[in-house]
């Protein structure tokens, strides 16, 4: 395994390995299956596209393993923005399931801002199919967050500010989101 990796001129080094993030994985999962005594009917995980699918994926599947078996949906949400420094928030994709009366955990791979969530969790509240309860598990937030409208409820770490890769988060670019270790520049 690589401990450091190079992708568009910026170092990155190996900060958390694919061993660690699953162990914490299990964790996470091992407390919403306490919180929520597996109402499988009543629970979803709402996955933030695209890099909250990877651990997403990991979670859901860390939650199967005690029979823990949710309903899985997607939301998708975009910066508008002509560089990578913020931007204004909008809806790109609304979920499939009805939200009314269930319990939502929306599933984000990285906090860095929070202003992503904030809006998500505004949009949710205001939503004509409000659900029961909104929580939220990221596997990262960035320490110098802004602030949130919101309790994060399941965080794998919290995390320094610099460009995050791997584990479904990318450079911008695409590139880097596939790794199996989360690189840090």
């Amino acid at each position: 395994m690589k401990t450091q990796i190079i992708v568009d001129d910026l170092i990155y080094r190996r900060v958390f390995t694919r061993q660690q993030i699953m162990f914490r994985v299990s964790e996470i999962a091992a407390k919403i299956n306490d919180d929520y005594a597996c109402s499988n009917e009543e629970l979803i995980l709402l996955f933030v596209r695209n890099g909250g699918l990877y651990f997403g994926v990991d979670l859901s599947r860390a939650l199967a393993a005690l029979d823990c078996n949710p309903i899985i949906d997607t939301v998708g949400l975009r910066r508008y923005s002509t560089d990578n420094q913020g931007g204004e928030v909008g809806l790109s994709d609304w979920p499939l399931a009805d939200l009314s009366n269930r319990h939502v955990i929306v599933v984000e791979d990285l906090i860095d801002e929070g202003v992503s969530m904030n809006f998500l969790y505004k949009k949710l509240q205001e939503s004509p199919q409000a659900p029961k309860s909104i929580s939220f598990c990221a596997l990262f937030m960035k320490d110098n967050h802004g602030p949130l409208d919101f309790s994060l409820d399941y965080l794998g770490w919290e995390i320094s500010s610099g460009w995050v890769i791997g584990n479904g988060m990318d450079s911008g670019q695409s590139k880097g989101r596939g790794l199996i270790d989360v690189y840090q520049a």
